[in-house]
């Protein structure tokens, strides 16, 4: 009887292994497929589109999947779409305002494409306050400063950016 209860209770417990393991949703699925697709190596116009699709897919499975509207938005900025990545950076914050991640590309959205520096900063400062640790953010934010020709802000953040490295 004790044997039995044993093998039971491996058993049961081997389930919620597998169970975990693939516990993926098909948003997430959707999603990683066109993550793959936006940090391949060489991008192409079809490899984004792509992704977009994917993305799109990803939001119809979950709404409320805030980094697919990230990986969207940046779909849509490679595409030279401007009006539906801000869109969907500002949706996927307003769906998870505490995804570092979305600020950070919402940040580097206002810089590049729009030369809004203090917005810019302002995304950055918030992406820090989220993710101290990630050197990106820093770097993000330096270039930022540098833009704004704050040299001395600037460095500090570089320098920060290289120490977490």
């Amino acid at each position: 009887m004790k044997l039995i209860l044993i093998t039971l209770v491996a058993l049961v417990v081997g389930m919620m292994a597998l169970a975990a393991v693939g516990c993926k949703s098909d948003a997430e699925s959707a999603f990683d497929v066109g993550m793959d697709l936006i940090n391949e190596e060489v991008r192409s116009l079809q490899g984004m589109e792509e992704a977009l699709e994917t993305f799109e897919r990803a939001i119809e499975l979950d709404p409320t999947y805030a980094r697919a509207y990230v990986g969207r938005a940046r779909a849509h900025w490679f595409l030279d779409e401007y009006d539906l990545a801000k869109a969907d950076f500002d949706k996927a914050i307003e769906l998870d305002p505490n995804d570092p991640t979305a600020y950070h590309w919402r940040g580097a959205y206002y810089r590049i494409e729009l030369d809004e520096f203090n917005k810019a900063i302002l995304d950055f400062d918030k992406s820090i306050q989220l993710e101290p640790d990630n050197p990106e953010f820093w770097y993000e934010r330096g270039r930022t400063y540098h833009s704004l020709e704050q040299s001395a802000r600037a460095l500090l953040d570089f320098d920060e950016a290289i120490d977490l490295s």
